[in-house]
C-alpha cells in the first residue's frame, strides 16, 4: 500500500517562520515564496500544484485558480478577501477562507498613529527637518485630541480595538454599524442611527467597512458635505470606498479639512513600484503604503490562525471562516435507507432535480459486509414538490425507508 501524498501548501506572502516550521513538522509539503505574484504565482501553481494556497495581499485571479487543478482551498491571511476571485473559486469548487480580527489591533494602532500625525503634522515636521528647515511657528498650532469625538463607521473587530485606544486619549466615541451593538451604549459610546447623524457630530471619522457594492464610492461629495469643514477623515479599509476626485475637490474647497489613508484606488500590487496618484500628492493628505496589518505581532497572530485553519481543513474537510459556501438554509432533511445498489443514489438526486429540489450537502454511510446504506441530504424547495420527490424515491425497489423532517 502506497503512503498517502502529503498535502502541498503554497504560501505566497509574508508568513511567520514558526508556523511554516510547524506545518512542515505536521508532514505538509510547504513551499514559501513571499515574492510570488501575477505570472510568477501562476508558474508556481502550475509547477507545484498545491492543495492549499495561502496569500495576504497577493491577488488571486481566475487564471491562477485554473492553473492549480488540485487546489482545494485558498486562505487569505487577513480579514478582507476582495483580492481573491471568489466567484471563480466557487465555480471551481475551491473553498475560500479568511482570518477575521487577527490584524485588528495592528490596524487600530495605525489609525491612532494617523490621528496623531495629522493633529501634530508629524510628516511635515519631519520633511522640513530633512530639508534643513526649522519652522516651529507653523507647527505650533495643533488642536489636541482631548474631548474631541471620533466617529467610527463599522464597529467590528477593528472598530472595537480603535474605540478602546482612542478612549485612552480622552476622545469621545460615536459609532455607526448596520448591526445593532447594545454593548456600545453600555460603554458610553454614542450609537448613531444613521451615517449622516454620525458625520454631523464627529470631529474625526474613521471608516472600517468591506468593499461591497453598497460601500464602494460611499465617500462622495454628499458624504463629505455632511462633515465639519475642519474635520479629519481616515480610511484604512479599501481605496474604492472613496471617490478620490470628489475628495480632492472637497479638500481644495475646505482649507482645514484633512484626509489620512492607508489605501488608494489603483494602488500597485507589487511590493515596490512607481505610484503617481493625485490624492496621495495633496498637501493635506497623509498616506501610508497599505501597511495597516503589517506588524510582526499581527503576522504572528494571522499565521497562528492560518495554521489552525489548515489543520482543521485537512482533518475534517471543513474550512473555518469559509466565505464562499452557500448561505441558503436547508428547510428540510431527507433521509433514505437503501439496500446496496449502484443505481439508488443517482436516482435519488435525479428525482430531486426533476422536482426542483436543491441540496446543500449530503452524507452517505454504508454498513459493513455489504450491508444497507443511509443517505442524508439537506434540501431546499417547496414542501409539495419535496413530498412528490419523497414518494417517487420511496417507490424505488431497493429503497427501504424515506423520511423528511
Amino acid at each position: 500500500m502506497e503512503a498517502p501524498v502529503a498535502k502541498r501548501i503554497l504560501i505566497a506572502d509574508l508568513f511567520s517562520k514558526e508556523n511554516i516550521d510547524a506545518l512542515r513538522k505536521q508532514g505538509f509539503d510547504v513551499r514559501y515564496d513571499d515574492k510570488l505574484q501575477g505570472e510568477t504565482l501562476q508558474n508556481a501553481l502550475v509547477e507545484f500544484q498545491p492543495h492549499v494556497l495561502v496569500v495576504r495581499s497577493t491577488k488571486v485571479t481566475k487564471v491562477h485558480i485554473a492553473a492549480a487543478v488540485g487546489l482545494e482551498a485558498i486562505i487569505r491571511a487577513g480579514s478582507g478577501y476582495d483580492t481573491i476571485d471568489v466567484q471563480a473559486a466557487s465555480a471551481a469548487g475551491v473553498f475560500v477562507g479568511n482570518c477575521p480580527g487577527k490584524n485588528a489591533v495592528a490596524v487600530a494602532e495605525l489609525v491612532m498613529g494617523l490621528v496623531l500625525a495629522v493633529d501634530r503634522r508629524i510628516a511635515d515636521n519631519v520633511n522640513d527637518l530633512r530639508q534643513k528647515r526649522w519652522n516651529k511657528g507653523e507647527y505650533s498650532k495643533a488642536r489636541g485630541l482631548l474631548g474631541r469625538r471620533l466617529g467610527i463607521i463599522g464597529f467590528g473587530f477593528i472598530g472595537r480595538e480603535l474605540a478602546q485606544r482612542a478612549q485612552s486619549f480622552g476622545i469621545n466615541i460615536a459609532i455607526y454599524d448596520v448591526v445593532q451593538h447594545e454593548d456600545a451604549r453600555q460603554r458610553g459610546y454614542l450609537v448613531a442611527e444613521t451615517i449622516d447623524e454620525l458625520l454631523k457630530v464627529s470631529d474625526i471619522v474613521s471608516i472600517h467597512v468591506p468593499s461591497l457594492a453598497s460601500t464602494r464610492g460611499m465617500v462622495n461629495q454628499k458624504f463629505l458635505e455632511k462633515m465639519a469643514t475642519d474635520a479629519v477623515l481616515i480610511n484604512t479599509s479599501r481605496g474604492d470606498i472613496v471617490n478620490e476626485d470628489e475628495l480632492i475637490a472637497h479638500l481644495n474647497a475646505n482649507k482645514d479639512f484633512w484626509y489620512a489613508t492607508d489605501v488608494f484606488v489603483g494602488e500597485p500590487a507589487d511590493k515596490a513600484a512607481p505610484f503617481d496618484n493625485a490624492l496621495a500628492q495633496h498637501p493635506r493628505v497623509y498616506g501610508t503604503h497599505h501597511v495597516g496589518a503589517s506588524t510582526t505581532q499581527a503576522e504572528a497572530a494571522i499565521g497562528e490562525e492560518a495554521y489552525r485553519m489548515i489543520l482543521e481543513f485537512v482533518k475534517t474537510g471543513v474550512l473555518p471562516n469559509c466565505v464562499n459556501l452557500s448561505r441558503t438554509k436547508a428547510n428540510s432533511t431527507l433521509t433514505v435507507k437503501f439496500r446496496r445498489d449502484e443505481t439508488v443514489i443517482p436516482t435519488v438526486f435525479t428525482t430531486l432535480a426533476t422536482n426542483n429540489i436543491g441540496f446543500l450537502k449530503f452524507k452517505n454511510e454504508l454498513f459493513e459486509n455489504d450491508g444497507a446504506g443511509i443517505l442524508t441530504i439537506s434540501v431546499t424547495g417547496e414542501r409539495d414538490a419535496l413530498e412528490t420527490a419523497r414518494t417517487a424515491i420511496a417507490s424505488q425497489p431497493n429503497v427501504t425507508f424515506v423520511q423528511t423532517n
